[in-house]
């Protein structure tokens, strides 16, 4: 997977304001400086290879929703140890204009 430089500013300003009783949810995403594009779909900040085995970086541990006014619905992969893993624009999978 290749990385390339990312600005999170959007994502850390919709957590914010729409995660405001999770403050550590801005500060990841404050930290999500590189991003891999797998496809349209979705954006990873955290390599997915062998994603929850033992000595793999991914370990998921929850789902949360944030609204874009542009996006729409977006999923946030949540890892263990309060890491953002990826991005899930969700609205995109029903609508191809976006």
């Amino acid at each position: 997977m290749r990385s390339e430089p990312y600005n999170p500013d959007w994502l850390v300003a919709l957590a914010t304001h729409q995660h405001a009783d999770k403050p550590w949810l801005a500060d990841a995403f404050r930290c999500c400086k590189t991003v891999v594009k797998q496809t349209r779909f979705v954006i990873h900040f955290v390599d997915p290879t062998d994603a929850n085995k033992p000595a793999a970086e991914w370990q998921f541990d929850a789902s949360l929703w944030l609204k874009d006014p542009v996006e729409g619905n977006l999923v946030i992969d949540v890892l263990k140890g309060m890491q953002v893993g990826a991005v899930e624009f969700y609205d995109r999978l029903f609508d191809p204009e976006r």
